[in-house]
């Protein structure tokens, strides 16, 4: 996977946020792992897929996304099919 997206923050409204984390943690409980094995698995903070799941994190760094779901084995496609364009600003 290439890293274009290194230093990219993406913001989001608080209400997808929850929707995201509602997403992540639906897959993380069909795939039958807690929140320390996805943590594991992808190479990322507890803390982080906690907060991720209970809508605290306000501006998700794409490449946390994209390794949930790299683990998760779902596109990342599924947290945005919903979105209007102008939900969505990519900082610089």
């Amino acid at each position: 996977m290439e890293t274009i997206f290194k230093r990219k923050r993406i913001r989001i409204s608080s209400e997808r946020m929850l929707s995201i984390g509602k997403i992540v943690r639906s897959e993380r409980l069909s795939k039958g792992f807690t929140q320390q094995q996805l943590a594991y698995l992808s190479g990322i903070d507890c803390c982080t897929i906690s907060n991720i799941e209970n809508g605290l994190t306000e501006q998700p760094k794409l490449p946390t996304l994209f390794s949930i779901c790299d683990t998760l084995n779902v596109h990342i496609n599924v947290f945005f099919i919903e979105c209007k364009p102008f939900e969505i600003k990519m900082d610089e």
